[in-house]
């Protein structure tokens, strides 16, 4: 019966034999990495110098296996890099495509991610991800290391959304990491909440809003005034913004096809938004921010007003049909409608204490609703999924109470007679 096979990295019997006086000869079976037996063979000056030399050689192929384990396991740990590409493969959407009239085209597939989110991660990956942490074993990438990276992002008060968006690209690839068996968790999740802007909402008051209505309409208004002529547009647009609540991407990708004027409601249907992306061509997308923003909404008669004056002098440039087109017949852009808003102010020196922006008009608008009709009229209007949304973000404080001095001064006014009892 031939000899039973060793383990791996077990060491038999040692056997030995005088060679000559000052040399043994020691040789033992031994148990390889790859499942084999095999002989290691040495020699010494006496027979304990020899065995010790058989075990010593036998030691050393054993911890080469341990070591070359180990470096086998850090190899096999990826950089933060590496799995940023794994990551970012897994959830890209597909490139938005453009027809000729601005509309973007319906994709084969999708993810849950559009593509400006997608872009924005990519950014915020590049220009701060990739740049602190990027060539790190995920492995080393701890709580301290995660803590102190995205606390570094904030400048004061700056930097608190690169601070956010950073957090979430950051925790999803390390959380790529524990799926992959890598990391036994995510230590992003144990990191302190970043700080919250304590910014309330600021809507405008009657005569602030006057004063943003007034300077709209005479802004290029003058002779010698520097650009085109005012044609009433942003004007417009301010008063369909003030109707309707909408945000200014889905104002703007209005088509007369989801006006309604002729019945007895008069109505908008918001069913898209204009998005400028960081990259590629702007474009008109077939839906707005989110589900809770597709929505009908009845509209008071000034915008009724101007939205059948639009209609009236529409141009035949008008290819994409949009209620607010440009000069090239196309869809207008957001970011020109801002920077038109900021020179109107600037021109008709108008200031406030808060930056005046067409989301403004939106809170204002919730602001009033909230106040007369209730939060949750403001929340339909709007097209949030939650009131909560609505009431922290776009419905400023009340600070004046209402007046109930009456009622106080009937209840507690009256105070009985007698003198005060006071303390000597």
């Amino acid at each position: 019966m031939g000899r039973a096979r060793l383990r791996r990295g077990e060491i038999g019997v040692p056997g030995t034999k005088q060679i000559n006086k000052d040399r043994w000869d020691a040789w033992a079976r031994f148990g390889a990495s790859d499942g084999r037996t095999v002989r290691i063979e040495r020699t010494g000056r006496t027979k304990a110098i020899a065995i010790r030399a058989v075990q010593e050689a036998a030691a050393a192929r054993v911890e080469g296996w341990r070591l070359d384990g180990e470096a086998a396991a850090e190899n096999a740990v990826p950089t933060v890099a590496q799995l940023a590409e794994d990551w970012f493969r897994s959830i890209e959407p597909p490139k938005i495509e453009v027809n000729q009239i601005g509309n973007a085209v319906e994709a084969s597939f999708d993810t849950s991610v559009r593509r400006q989110t997608f872009d924005q991660y990519q950014s915020t990956y590049r220009n701060h991800i990739g740049a602190g942490l990027g060539q790190m074993k995920v492995s080393d990438v701890g709580v301290k290391v995660g803590s102190d990276f995205l606390f570094g992002l904030i400048d004061g008060g700056n930097g608190l959304t690169r601070a956010r968006l950073a957090r979430v690209v950051l925790s999803s690839i390390l959380q790529l990491a524990v799926d992959q068996e890598v990391l036994p968790y995510n230590p992003v999740r144990n990191i302190k909440p970043l700080p919250k802007r304590r910014a309330k909402p600021k809507a405008l008051n009657e005569p602030s809003l006057d004063e943003v209505r007034s300077a709209v309409r005479s802004w290029r208004n003058q002779p010698g005034t520097f650009g085109p002529p005012n044609d009433g547009t942003l004007a417009d647009i301010v008063d369909v913004m003030l109707a309707t609540g909408t945000r200014i991407g889905e104002v703007l990708a209005l088509r007369w096809n989801d006006v309604d004027l002729v019945s007895s409601v008069p109505t908008v249907s918001i069913t898209g938004t204009i998005v400028e992306p960081r990259h590629g061509p702007k474009y008109r997308q077939p839906a707005p921010k989110s589900e809770g923003s597709i929505r009908k909404i009845p509209l008071p008669q000034f915008a009724v007003d101007v939205l059948l004056r639009r209609r009236a002098c529409s141009l035949p440039i008008n290819t994409v049909d949009a209620v607010f087109w440009s000069q090239n017949g196309t869809f207008m852009q957001p970011s020109s409608v801002r920077r038109s808003l900021r020179s109107a102010l600037s021109a008709a020196g108008v200031k406030f204490d808060f930056k005046v922006t067409p989301h403004t008009f939106r809170k204002t608008v919730a602001t009033l609703l909230a106040r007369e009709a209730g939060k949750g009229a403001a929340r339909s209007v709007i097209g949030h999924s939650k009131e909560e949304t609505t009431d922290k973000y776009y419905i400023e404080p009340v600070t004046q109470v209402e007046d109930h001095r009456d009622l106080i001064e009937g209840a507690f006014g009256r105070r009985p007679e007698g003198k005060l009892n006071r303390s000597t």
